[in-house]
């Protein structure tokens, strides 16, 4: 348990909110020699695709007045944190304030990214950081992320 408990204390900030089965393998490579260090790159490299989400909401999601689903969705969970490149803390921050994300399918949320990268000429790391300071725009149709970009680019004008 030594090792399991330093592994959470040297790789906290990759493997915070990932499975547990993440931490484990990381401790599992050390114990084969693998020194921290080179886990750390490791996860600074890969983390997109190489640690996973979490798929059951911890009690600060699950206690909260927006519904949150019992288990994650993980095709979306996975797609989403693909398509963005974000850590697993990351997708948690972002399903804090947009608690009805757990309900969303992979479709929606390809579809909404999709149309708001088209729509708005957004490269992926615009992307990223706009759902980031608005995960809720994850929420809209392709209808209303239209009229609401219609609306602002009639005022701007």
């Amino acid at each position: 348990f030594d090792v399991i408990n330093q592994a959470r204390v040297e790789l906290n900030y990759w493997l915070s909110s990932a499975c547990d089965a993440d931490l484990l393998s990381f401790c599992f490579l050390h114990s084969l020699g693998v020194p921290w260090d080179q886990c750390r790159i490791m996860l600074e490299s890969l983390s997109a695709s190489l640690v996973s989400s979490e798929l059951e909401p911890n009690w600060e999601l699950s206690t909260s007045r927006s519904p949150v689903r019992k288990r994650l969705r993980a095709d979306a969970m996975n797609c989403f944190r693909m398509r963005l490149r974000l850590s697993p803390s990351e997708v948690y921050d972002i399903l804090k304030v947009n608690k009805r994300m757990s309900y969303y399918t992979e479709y929606k949320l390809t579809s909404c990214m999709d149309h708001l990268q088209a729509k708005m000429f957004l490269s992926s790391q615009d992307l990223k950081t706009l759902v980031n300071k608005c995960p809720t725009i994850l929420g809209y149709t392709t209808e209303k992320l239209d009229k609401q970009l219609e609306f602002f680019s009639n005022e701007v004008n």
